[in-house]
């Protein structure tokens, strides 16, 4: 079994949560304010929802709704990014950063629609004379 540590998934995401947090260096007083505060945590949200999917078992419910929220968090990253990059603060690691959040959800929609047909359907078993 692979753990947190060893996938590439969770080693993409802790790599751009640093990243993030280097951003978070040079933006400008009020964009941090504004944007950089949410963006931090954001990031490293995601990167602890990969590591709780794996805790609690790769082909479970639970850690296909973790890996929905990691996403859900991803798109809030690429929100709070993009609209960094609209107030004109014309730096390259914006879109560095954009370009990689895209491909981590590209990666997590990966695992979460192999999750979702790995998982086991849940058959309700009716009595016929019930719906009589």
């Amino acid at each position: 079994m692979e753990t947190y540590e060893n996938s590439k998934i969770y080693r993409t995401a802790f790599s751009l949560a640093i990243k993030v947090y280097q951003l978070n260096m040079i933006l400008p007083k009020q964009q941090l304010i504004k944007y950089g505060n949410r963006l931090r945590r954001e990031s490293v949200r995601i990167k602890d929802l990969i590591t709780e999917s794996y805790t609690v078992g790769e082909n479970s419910l639970q850690a296909l709704k973790l890996l929905k929220e990691a996403a859900a968090a991803n798109d809030n990253v690429l929100i709070l990014l993009q609209k960094i990059k609209d107030t004109r603060f014309k730096e390259k690691t914006t879109n560095e950063l954009i370009r990689a959040y895209i491909k981590l959800k590209n990666k997590l929609t990966e695992e979460i629609e192999t999750g979702e047909s790995n998982s086991p359907v849940l058959n309700i078993p009716f009595n016929n004379n019930v719906l009589a």
